[in-house]
């Protein structure tokens, strides 16, 4: 089995690794990097205005480094492989599947794909999900020259996958994290993970995102959502959230406490889109939608064009039907003086939020990776720090990566022969964590047997 992994070997974000058997080819994950070729914040302005379909524009982000030179991957060239896996919907596991040869099948899980399907009505540069293989849990996928078997993982991506490949030539078995950990709201999957490895893989490919870092003040979700619940009680009247709309088990934590302490949780049109597409899910019973009591929808410029009201259903969209009970569940910004109110914060929604009447009187919960707020390119840091947001607000967030210790406990219940580090800043470290005879080091565009 042939091993290259594009990107990973030392940056967190832009995951993108090929396993290749004889002439059979397959790809974990397609991400976005977030840092550019010299370690710089990457920016999206290099992919504004590419058409996609264009090759010119294919050739030009090749050359300079954005995407991976892959032969028989891209729109520009002939399919030559049998699939891509995609482990979760995170930009930085996903970001560059819209530049994917469509013909080429992708696995995914049924609430990733989902996840991806919702942001695909938003935004202009469409992922291709017309050939879908789900990834249920535990299954096996004959694909090409390999068995891939999808497993379950807790992340702060809604239903994540790890997989567990198979070269059918030689039985050589490889392990791929993926994005995990082990306290969130789905803990139990890697529970049942631990108890019930699969074989001893030969090789454990293992994200190490948390490596290096200090220790979080709110180690799970369940630490989280306390810390939320000791804000609310203090009895701000608006309390804004900075929160991820793909965060669901972050999502539930802010809707179970604002029913609880006597808040309506206001989201806007994409989220309430997002939360409709996976309720009838069928382990998605707990995650609340646009029906649900003490739900809102903030709504800007209501009935003159918000943008993403427009977006949402336009003709021809998956959401169009939802145009009415957008409506029913509604709440103009200038609206809110009446009430108590927990409303979620993305880039998008700036200017809906600065409708709010005294909104720079509120408190805010900044509820995603700190390091963000280091980002001056982003709307919202901006935005946090002009309005003075930033002397009201207090960092509640857990970690969608696993911590050391989980590392540890999945390394050694697979028990695998070889560590492959990835998704981390300091690959260096695996060496003092698991033993420097388990970790082989593979670099960024270095093909190896394995």
């Amino acid at each position: 089995m042939e091993f290259t992994m594009y990107r990973g070997s030392r940056q967190v974000g832009g995951t993108c690794i090929e396993l290749k058997s004889g002439s059979s080819r397959i790809l974990l994950d397609l991400g976005m990097p977030l840092n550019d070729k010299e370690g710089k914040d990457f920016l999206v302005d290099p992919l504004k205005g590419k058409k996609v379909w264009d090759k010119e524009d294919i050739s030009d982000l090749k050359q300079r480094g954005i995407l991976p030179e892959i032969e028989g991957l891209y729109q520009d060239d002939k399919k030559d492989f049998d699939a891509i896996l995609l482990s979760h919907s995170h930009g930085d596991h996903f970001g560059l599947l819209h530049f994917a040869n469509p013909e080429i099948p992708v696995i995914i899980s049924p609430g990733a794909m989902k996840m991806i399907e919702t942001l695909n009505a938003f935004v202009p540069r469409q992922a291709p999900l017309s050939n879908i293989i789900p990834a249920g849990h535990n299954e096996d996928l004959p694909i090409g020259g390999f068995i891939i078997k999808p497993y379950l993982m807790d992340h702060s991506a809604f239903d994540a996958r790890g997989f567990f490949i198979t070269e059918k030539s030689t039985g050589k078995t490889l392990f791929y994290s993926g994005d995990f950990r082990a306290s969130g709201h789905k803990k139990k999957a890697f529970e049942m993970l631990v108890d019930r490895p699969p074989m001893k893989p030969d090789y454990l490919v293992l994200e190490g995102t948390s490596v290096g870092r200090g220790e979080p003040e709110y180690k799970t979700e369940k630490d989280a959502q306390r810390g939320i619940r000791e804000v609310l009680k203090q009895g701000h009247r608006l309390v804004l959230v900075a929160c991820s709309g793909q965060n669901i088990d972050r999502i539930c934590s802010l809707y179970a406490e604002a029913r609880n302490a006597g808040y309506a949780l206001v989201i806007d049109p994409y989220v309430a889109c997002v939360l409709e597409n996976i309720k009838d899910l069928p382990y998605a019973s707990k995650v609340p939608s646009l029906t649900s009591p003490g739900i809102r929808t903030l709504i800007h410029n209501y009935g003159h064009g918000d943008k993403y009201v427009r977006l949402a259903v336009k003709e021809g969209s998956k959401f169009a039907g939802l145009k009415k009970l957008l409506g029913l569940r509604k709440l103009r910004p200038e609206r809110t003086g009446a009430g108590k109110y927990v409303v979620l914060v993305r880039d998008g929604i700036v200017p809906a939020i600065k409708a709010i009447p005294r909104y720079k009187d509120a408190f805010l919960i900044y509820s995603q990776w700190q390091g963000y707020l280091k980002k001056s390119h982003r709307k919202l840091t901006e935005f946090i720090f002009e309005s003075g947001l930033d002397k009201n607000m207090k960092h509640i967030h857990s970690s969608g990566h696993a911590d050391v210790s989980t590392l540890q406990s999945l390394a050694a219940a697979l028990n695998p022969g070889k560590i492959i580090p990835v998704h981390t800043e300091h690959p260096e470290k695996y060496t003092e964590l698991f033993g420097a005879e388990k970790i082989r080091q593979i670099l960024d565009d270095t093909p190896m047997e394995i």
